[in-house]
């Protein structure tokens, strides 16, 4: 599958999160992401929402294994006392197409309630398309957007009502409870789903969509005039109101939308029971309702036998024959649309995490090993992976088989990147060469077992054989590095500059700048003026038109640069410094830029 149309990640939005609690920010991660900042300023906040977003769509739909988290103590370790309940996360992708399997083939191949694939149809529209996913309230509520313009929201309100079934507000519920009179006013339905009308992902769909014109004339009329519109819903120019329908990312069960149980116990009594005058509705207490109809129809010398009540039952409630269809109908259709979302977010989010206490490789260890297993009795040939297939793995293994390839939509590149960075782009390493040594062990018996075992090693340019311990520790920093922009489309580096020179720093901003080009982002979390400048220098050159490979052009909209800056009260605020065409700062960097070597030299 080409890179172009698998869903990728292209942002996340933070808000009372960790020490990020000032503000509500926005982190671009479709170019360059450049983090820096002092120490225990809140950078590690970017992979710890990343984190809870991947845990959050897994959990939802039974990925997380052996479901051995809570999501409610998750959301809660990111909070303080005074956020309680204000977190906020979500996440920018572009959807796209990717390869069903297991849950998602089973969700891509079913039908929707009407027999045929609406939900399909949908997604279609989303290709190569931003979407926007907010969560809040511990994942039970959630907001979605489309290319920017608001699509649905569900969100954890709640509506109170009286004994009378009229809605009140929450100052006459106070009011009502300071005065210990519980007995007049009943409960609250929670959950609220808001559909904004007219938007460019469900218009003209019958699904996840509520259109009052899919009912005859005599219902669509008569529907918002009823008792059940005036308890349940709040039409507006811009968006429907829907009270009474619930969101729970942390419900295992078959729907994460849900009909509130008070909800659905009140559209059951309605369905039974609406037999009131729209203009009634306010004095609809239970015991009213038999009596008024009854009234009714004896006074027009109707007959009250079973079969002659239901048919006036029927034509006087001037409404659908079961409310709780169309409720449990959205529920059902939201909660399709939501499994179908989380399966492209789950996809998108397909980041690796280079972190900063990484260790010096070791030549003796295998990185790769596959062990397949022949059973004699009926032949069943079975494949095991004994060892997590990291970028450092799938490079020697695409490296043992000859097969190590990268293409992009606008760029090609046909070879072997990792030692291609080697040569080309950091050649203060002294132009090491990275090979792959591969054993095969075969063990005979009652079962056939076959083992493939992958070794890194290094040769110099004398074409000596030599140990990752044997050479400068600069290599075995750098190669996780470069194996994982290499394969995948998203990955997070904490200080990329460890135990290297300030030449090495300079060079391996190249690498990062000739990744992007060639289809992969990166965050990158770092602490080195040499890096920065280095794309600075990128920037200047393309502009002035240097002659520069294609895959080291840059442009200062290509590189975003937020820094963490700690405040007094122990929160921290983000702050984008934006970069001319010149590669020069546009705004001011924080303490001055890199005010520290000044010090040094100058200061008394």
């Amino acid at each position: 599958m080409s890179k172009e149309t698998k869903p990728r990640i292209t942002g996340i939005y933070l808000e009372n999160f960790q020490t990020l609690r000032s503000e509500p920010i926005f982190l671009n991660f479709d170019k360059l992401c450049l983090l820096y900042g002092p120490n225990s300023a809140g950078k590690s906040a970017v992979i710890d929402a990343l984190d809870l977003i991947k845990k959050t769509v897994n959990y939802s739909y039974g990925l997380s294994e052996g479901h051995n988290y809570n999501l409610d103590n998750l959301y809660q370790k990111y909070e303080t006392i005074s956020q309680y309940n204000k977190l906020k996360v979500g996440v920018e992708f572009i959807a796209g197409k990717f390869d069903y399997h297991g849950e998602q083939k089973a969700w891509c191949e079913s039908q929707d309630r009407e027999g045929y694939d609406a939900h399909n149809f949908v997604f279609k529209k989303t290709y190569e398309k931003k979407l926007q996913v907010e969560f809040l309230n511990s994942g039970r509520g959630i907001k979605v957007a489309f290319e920017g313009e608001p699509v649905f929201e569900i969100l954890e309100n709640r509506t109170n009502f009286d004994n009378s079934y009229k809605k009140i507000n929450k100052e006459k519920v106070e009011e009502l409870t300071a005065e210990g009179n519980y007995d007049d006013w009943d409960s609250a339905i929670h959950g609220q789903l808001v559909i904004y009308k007219n938007n460019k992902l469900f218009i003209g769909t019958d699904f996840c969509n509520f259109d009052f014109s899919k009912y005859n004339k005599t219902y669509s009329n008569n529907l918002k005039k009823s008792y059940f519109f005036k308890l349940f819903f709040e039409d507006h120019d811009d968006r429907l109101t829907i009270n009474g329908i619930k969101f729970d990312a942390q419900d295992q069960a078959e729907f994460m939308v849900k009909v509130d149980i008070n909800t659905r116990l009140f559209l059951e009594r309605i369905n039974d029971h609406d037999y009131i005058h729209p203009d009634e509705y306010e004095n609809s207490h239970d015991e009213y309702f038999n009596e008024i109809i009854f009234k009714r129809i004896e006074l027009e010398g109707k007959d009250l036998s079973g079969e002659i009540f239901e048919q006036e039952f029927k034509i006087r409630s001037n409404n659908p024959e079961n409310y709780l269809e169309i409720f449990n109908n959205l529920a059902e259709d939201y909660s399709k649309f939501l499994k179908g979302l989380f399966f492209q977010i789950e996809s998108a989010i397909d980041f690796y995490h280079i972190r900063g206490d990484r260790q010096i490789l070791n030549s003796n260890h295998c990185v790769s090993y596959n062990n397949y297993i022949r059973v004699s009795r009926d032949f069943e040939l079975r494949e095991e992976y004994r060892v997590e297939k990291d970028p450092l793995r799938m490079y020697a293994e695409t490296l043992a088989n000859e097969s190590n390839y990268y293409y992009t939509k606008d760029l090609k590149f046909q070879g072997d990147f990792v030692n291609h960075c080697f040569q080309k782009y950091i050649p203060s390493l002294k132009g090491y060469q990275i090979e792959a040594e591969t054993y095969d062990l075969t063990l005979r018996g009652r079962e056939r077992v076959s083992n493939t075992l992958i070794y890194l090693r290094v040769k110099d340019k004398l074409n000596n054989n030599l140990g990752f311990q044997d050479i400068g520790s600069g290599v075995s920093y750098v190669l996780p590095i470069i194996t994982s922009v290499w394969c995948k489309q998203l990955t997070f580096v904490e200080q990329p500059e460890l135990h290297l020179h300030p030449r090495a720093q300079c060079e391996l901003a190249d690498i990062f700048n000739a990744s992007l080009k060639f289809g992969n982002a990166s965050v990158i979390e770092s602490h080195s003026e040499h890096f920065l400048l280095r794309l600075s220098r990128r920037i200047r050159e393309t502009t002035k038109g240097y002659l520069l490979p294609d895959e080291l052009k840059l442009l200062s909209t290509d590189v975003q640069i937020y820094y963490f800056e700690p405040q007094p009260n122990g929160a921290t605020t983000v702050k984008k410094i934006r970069l001319d065409k010149y590669g020069e700062l546009m705004d001011r960097w924080p303490g001055g830029f890199f005010s520290e070597r000044d010090a040094e030299l100058f200061d008394e």
